[in-house]
């Protein structure tokens, strides 16, 4: 039977770091709504990170790693809302969608490029958004996604190769049509 020693932490070091969270709680606002883009979903998602933060406090191995593991679990937070949402399809988004007008997206470049993102697979949409949207170099966003820097770089190569490759095929059918 194995006996699991949990690190101690003061009771200094552990209002130290949740006061962190509350110091930082613009930018776990905006890694959450990069994710979900959505305020009241975002805000949820950080109420259960916090809850998660605390309970597993005593398993956190370096201190120093804290703001990257909350991350992480944010991040995890964030998947799992997004794997339910995937069950659920409102009837207004469905209305939405069909009076979408193809060409005012067009118009919007910053909806044109969401628009061949969201085309991407998983994997290179997050890191896009991390990237790009929240600005975290490769060594956060490895520790973020428990991956190598290399398969960072490698993702984010890929992702903005297949980007230009899917806009480049629009802009071409587009002028073919015309």
């Amino acid at each position: 039977m194995a006996i699991r020693l949990k690190n101690t932490i003061s009771e200094a070091e552990r209002e130290g770091m949740l006061a962190s969270l509350i110091d930082n709680k613009d930018e776990y606002y905006r890694l959450a709504y990069v994710y979900l883009r959505d305020s009241a979903s975002s805000l949820e998602a950080i109420d259960e990170m916090i809850c998660i933060v605390c309970e597993k406090l005593e398993t956190l191995r370096k201190q120093e790693a804290f703001e990257s593991w909350s991350k992480k679990i944010l991040v995890n937070v964030c998947r799992k809302y997004l794997r339910r949402a995937k069950r659920i399809v409102f009837l207004e988004d469905i209305q939405i969608r069909e009076k979408e007008d193809v060409f005012q997206e067009r118009s919007d470049s910053g909806l044109f490029i969401r628009k061949h993102l969201e085309r991407l697979k998983p994997k290179f949409q997050e890191i896009i958004k991390l990237r790009y949207y929240l600005d975290f170099d490769y060594g956060t966003i490895a520790e973020i996604l428990d991956i190598p820097p290399g398969t960072v770089k490698s993702r984010i190569h890929t992702a903005l190769q297949t980007l230009e490759l899917n806009m480049r095929e629009e802009e071409e059918n587009e002028q073919d049509r015309a």
